[in-house]
């Protein structure tokens, strides 16, 4: 359908998310070659800047009706950016069947009834959905509206929506009028016929932006305590450009239950510069989670695991912040979630991955009979990294399990290291990034962190890094003083061979 109308606001908001979501002549001209067959970017807005060119661009699109097809486009070739995002929803929800079920046949039954109670059933619902009860203000109508078939527009665990349960609900409540029941059931068995009929056979979500084959699971998944779930999130660069790929791990002990987010076949991941990696990421991880509270009984928190390139390992990633709000300012993703690196070149090359394998049967062999003596036997410790002998290096980390150091002070020496590190196989190291930390014995601290039970059990290692880095974050102005502000691990768990033709299919993408 294009028939969109583009008031000034709307054109306005989709020439801004246009210019975000594309900074280049460039990548314009790019994504209306790949959304088009017919299209040709200097043909329609001629030379100019940028702003000029989304502006005739737009005014082309609207007079000739083709708006919808470009927002589409747009938001396919770069499907992270959050206004296109946001705009091209907008489309989808205005466009779908159960928006004008909604606006045509629900909304004048509603207005029969009690709001009161229309806002307790509402509130109830969206509380079951989320559990951050302070997001939801039911006032009116609209506000339902927006809720349901905008935020959380995507079919359930159950095949149904939340807006059908909704209506389901107030048709069983008894307080209503026999004649209004029987309307909203009717409603109800309406839009759950369209779903069985036409979006269930298609295999589709009700609006694409929510496409996460959450469909596919007819049961919520009872994570016990031996359960973990993990966002994989692969960066790889190049000439200051980031591909991002993504997948989320909803249970580790389910080796089928995999989500791809952002994963589109023709474009092969997010791509984006440095500069915009923190707000990609925090769109990743709000994702993830949407899925794992569809997904899971108790609220689950994923493990965020930084698969990097050799040369980029070293990055303090657990630093970045998330969002753009003002009173995020302070907020790193490091503060309130498990956050661990690992090797991006592992998953890509046979001989790295064969050499890890090695690395996990040493430490499988020395779990059965740890003890504090043998853990620091068998742990390479190195104060000073600088003009090291590197193939001396990997050749005792062939023999060990794991290493703590300090990082060298230059990139070149850092790739070093780290191509030591995984050439090596060893699963497991941590290291600092800075030698001034004067009021603790930092060697002595990080060897707590390799004990008995947190190589037993890495959960346990995650947790204590987590309350190192909170514990640093706490101090504001003071936190670079604290280990916990410097502290980088490298953890190569869950094994991800386990999970039948995963890497096969990572390695498609990357």
């Amino acid at each position: 359908m294009n028939d969109m109308k583009l008031s000034g606001e709307t054109f306005k908001q989709l020439y801004l998310a246009l210019i975000d979501a594309f900074p280049t002549t460039a990548s314009l001209e790019r994504m209306l070659t790949f959304g088009f067959d017919d299209k040709n970017l200097r043909a329609i807005a001629g030379e100019g800047i940028l702003q000029d060119i989304v502006f005739k661009l737009i005014q082309a699109a609207k007079s000739e009706g083709w708006v919808e097809d470009l927002v589409r486009a747009a938001q396919k070739t770069n499907p992270g950016n959050q206004k296109l995002f946001v705009f091209h929803n907008e489309i989808e929800v205005a466009n779908s069947p159960i928006t004008k079920y909604f606006d045509n046949e629900l909304v004048p039954i509603l207005t029969n009834i009690d709001f009161d109670i229309c806002e307790e059933i509402a509130t109830k619902i969206l509380h079951g959905l989320d559990q951050s009860l302070d997001r939801f203000r039911i006032k009116n109508i609209n506000n339902i509206r927006n809720f349901f078939l905008k935020e959380f527009s995507t079919k359930l665990t159950d095949g149904s929506l939340p807006i059908v349960n909704f209506a389901d609900s107030l048709a069983n409540d008894n307080r209503l009028e026999k004649l209004d029941r029987e309307d909203l059931k009717a409603w109800a068995d309406k839009v759950s016929q369209y779903l069985d009929k036409v979006m269930q056979p298609l295999n589709l979500c009700l609006f694409r932006p929510y496409n996460y084959k959450i469909e596919s699971h007819n049961y919520k998944i009872e994570l016990n305590k031996n359960s973990n779930s993990y966002l994989l999130i692969f960066l790889n660069h190049k000439n200051n450009q980031f591909s991002i790929n993504a997948f989320l791990i909803p249970n580790d002990e389910d080796k089928e239950g995999i989500e791809p987010l952002d994963l589109d076949e023709e474009q092969k991941g997010i791509f984006c510069s440095e500069n915009e990696i923190k707000i990609k990421i925090d769109l990743l991880i709000k994702k993830a989670e949407k899925i794992l509270r569809l997904l899971t009984i108790k609220k689950s928190e994923p493990i965020i695991e930084f698969f990097l390139t050799i040369d980029y390992i070293h990055r303090q990633v657990e630093h970045w912040k998330l969002g753009e709000d003002d009173f995020l300012d302070n907020y790193f993703i490091g503060q309130d979630y498990k956050v661990v690196v690992r090797s991006y070149d592992r998953v890509k090359y046979d001989k790295f991955l064969r050499e890890l394998d090695k690395g996990r049967s040493r430490l499988e062999k020395f779990r059965a009979e740890l003890n504090e003596p043998l853990i620091h036997n068998r742990i390479e410790y190195l104060k000073e990294l600088d003009n090291s002998d590197w193939e001396g290096l990997r050749y005792r980390l062939e023999k060990n399990i794991g290493l703590l150091c300090s990082l060298p002070l230059t990139d070149e020496e850092c790739k070093k290291l780290f191509s030591a590190i995984i050439q090596s196989g060893i699963p497991i190291a941590m290291w600092t990034r800075t030698n001034n930390i004067t009021n603790i014995c930092v060697e002595d601290e990080i060897k707590k962190k390799y004990s008995v039970s947190s190589l037993k059990d890495f959960r346990i290692l995650f947790e204590l890094l987590r309350d190192e880095r909170k514990k640093a974050y706490a101090k504001n102005n003071e936190c670079k003083n604290y280990l916990g502000y410097h502290l980088g691990v490298l953890c190569e768990d869950p094994k991800l061979e386990d999970f039948p033709n995963f890497i096969d299919a990572i390695r498609a993408i990357l």
